[in-house]
């Protein structure tokens, strides 16, 4: 039972939480060229255009959007949670 409760933890953390961790978030500064913005967390889901990634995590409702300007460096990022 309490196995199912970790479990059940652990789920509810990955299906809730935030797309892109806070320690992260915080490596992302204004300026980063696209490749070290990929070298942080990865490669997006899906790109809207040359200025705005999506990055989305299986299981969970929630997503980032990572803004770039248009020189291609890192602008900002904004997540959006759906069960806070």
């Amino acid at each position: 039972m309490l196995l199912l409760a970790g479990v059940l933890a652990v789920l509810f953390e990955q299906c809730t939480g935030p797309i892109i961790s806070q320690y992260k978030l915080k490596q992302l500064t204004k300026g980063l060229p696209q490749d070290a913005v990929i070298r942080l967390i990865g490669l997006p889901a899906s790109k809207n255009s040359k200025t705005e990634w999506i990055y989305e995590r299986w299981g969970n409702c929630g997503w980032a959007t990572v803004h770039f300007k248009e020189d291609g460096s890192f602008s900002s990022v904004s997540q959006e949670v759906v069960f806070p």
